[in-house]
C-alpha cells in the first residue's frame, strides 16, 4: 500500500515538474547552480514523514497520508490547467499565487487596423504686425488772403477793441479822429463772425466804454481777395462794407426833438378911438 502511494507520489512529482519547466520562461538550470531559497512553510502541502514519527494508529496514518495526496492532487490538476488555458485556475487556499502584472493599453486603431493619426496641436496664428501709414496732409480748404480795416468816422479820439467769435484779436487801440487801421491777412480762413467792437472814451479816467457792437460778416466770397471794412460813425451808429460796398448799416440815432419856446403873451388890444363929436 505505502509503496504504491510512493510510486504515485513520485509521478505526480515528475508531472509537476515538468508542466512548471514548460510555465518557467527560463531555462532549467542543473542543481548545482540554482539559488538557494529557503522553503516556504505551506498548508496542506505534502512532506515525507520520518520513520521515527510515531502514529497513534494505522488508520490515522493512512487518513493522514490521503489528505495530503488528495491536496497534491488538487495542485497539480491547478497547474495543468493554467499551462493549457493560459489563465490562472483557481487553487487551493494557502497556496502563493504569482502577481499578475499589469499590460499597457493598446493604441486606438481604425477599422482598418491601422493606428489612428493623432492631430498636431496647431499653433496660435501669429498675426502681422501693421505697417505704420503716413498722415494724410491736412488740407487748407477755406483759406483764403484778404484785409480787414477799422475806421474811426468820428471827430474825436476813440480807443477800438475788436474780436471775432474765433477769439481772433485785431489791431486797433488808440484812434485820432478820421483815422485808419488796416491788417493783411494771407493764407487764413476767413473771419469767424460776428465781429464785436467795443468803443471807450481814453480821454476820461479809467476809459469807460461808450459802445458795443456786433458787426455781422458776409459770405466769404464778397472779400475775398479783398477788403472787409467797418466804420465807427457819430450818435452811435456804425457802416459794414465788402470792397467798398456796404452791406450793413446801423441807422444813427435821431437827436432829441429841440424844447418848444414859450409862447409870447398877446399885447394887449389898443381900444378904440372915440368917435369925433
Amino acid at each position: 500500500m505505502q509503496t504504491e502511494t510512493m510510486k504515485r507520489n513520485i509521478i505526480l512529482s515528475a508531472a509537476l515538474s515538468v508542466l512548471l519547466s514548460a510555465c518557467d520562461p527560463t531555462p532549467m538550470l542543473p542543481p548545482a547552480l540554482r539559488p538557494q531559497v529557503p522553503p516556504v512553510p505551506t498548508a496542506n502541502v505534502h512532506r515525507d514523514v520520518p520513520a521515527s514519527t510515531a502514529v497513534s494508529s494505522p488508520a490515522e496514518a493512512a487518513l493522514s497520508a490521503n489528505d495530503a495526496n488528495a491536496a497534491f492532487e488538487r495542485q497539480v490538476a491547478a497547474y495543468a490547467q493554467q499551462a493549457a488555458t493560459g489563465t490562472p485556475a483557481e487553487v487551493t487556499a494557502g497556496m502563493p499565487v504569482a502577481p499578475v502584472q499589469p499590460v499597457p493599453a493598446a493604441p486606438a486603431t481604425t477599422s482598418a487596423g491601422q493606428p489612428t493619426a493623432v492631430a498636431p496641436i496647431p499653433e496660435p496664428a501669429v498675426q502681422p504686425t501693421p505697417t505704420p501709414q503716413p498722415a494724410a496732409p491736412v488740407a487748407s480748404a477755406g483759406n483764403m488772403n484778404y484785409k480787414i480795416s477799422f475806421i474811426n468816422g468820428t471827430e474825436g479820439r476813440l480807443f477800438v477793441e475788436a474780436t471775432d467769435a474765433a477769439d481772433n484779436v485785431y489791431p486797433c487801440g488808440f484812434m485820432a479822429g478820421r483815422a485808419k487801421c488796416t491788417e493783411t491777412v494771407t493764407g487764413r480762413p476767413a473771419v469767424n463772425g460776428p465781429i464785436k467792437v467795443v468803443v471807450r472814451d481814453p480821454d476820461q479816467d479809467g476809459a469807460p466804454v461808450l459802445r458795443e457792437y456786433s458787426v455781422p460778416v458776409p459770405d466769404p466770397s464778397a472779400y475775398n481777395g479783398g477788403t472787409l471794412e467797418v466804420e465807427i460813425l457819430p450818435r452811435g451808429s456804425f457802416r459794414a462794407s465788402a470792397n467798398g460796398v456796404p452791406y450793413f448799416t446801423k441807422e444813427p440815432i435821431a437827436p432829441p426833438p429841440a424844447p418848444a419856446a414859450p409862447a409870447t403873451p398877446a399885447a394887449p388890444a389898443t381900444p378904440a378911438a372915440p368917435p369925433a363929436s
